[in-house]
């Protein structure tokens, strides 16, 4: 595994405050878009890092082949339908743990009907992506200058 392609190997494991904002806001966007996750929380929770475990387990395992592809279609639906921050998490915690898993999860050979999960899945991810860009991007501090630039300019306007 080469570090270059997964560089957040050997991190302390600690997320940025900007990436927890980011997680938090994208799941409670994603959230309301969904009326068809798991309602209750606890058993949701239990069942991640089985899921977790068994891609990961099949990737590393399996030949690419019906067995493999069974794990990861159904892998994809219970994803799918777990409460947008539990499949947050759990995407962004396999991402760490077994980045080969997860490439498997997104790019491995899928049948029709699971494609609308991988679909979810993958905008989820967008949504994340959005609001992390957003938090990283417009950094408080960011902001001020930006205010403090465009203020200057209009003060040196009117003063003409």
């Amino acid at each position: 595994m080469s570090n270059n392609r997964y560089p957040h190997k050997g991190a302390n494991g600690a997320l940025p405050e900007t990436v927890v904002t980011a997680l938090i806001s994208a799941s409670d966007e994603v959230s309301r878009n969904e009326s068809w996750t798991a309602p209750r929380r606890g058993g949701a929770s239990a069942v991640v890092p089985r899921v977790m475990s068994v891609i990961a387990a099949a990737q590393a395992g399996l030949r690419d082949g019906p067995a493999r592809s069974f794990v990861r279609q159904n892998s994809l639906r219970i994803l799918a339908y777990l409460p947008a921050d539990l499949r947050l998490s759990a995407l962004i915690e396999m991402a760490s743990k077994h980045p080969e898993a997860i490439d498997d999860l997104f790019t491995g050979k899928i049948t029709k009907p699971f494609e609308v999960y991988r679909y979810n899945i993958i905008s989820s991810l967008g949504v994340f992506a959005r609001h992390g860009l957003v938090e990283e991007v417009f950094t408080r501090d960011r902001i001020e200058r930006v205010t403090g630039t465009i203020k200057s300019v209009q003060q040196r306007s009117t003063k003409r």
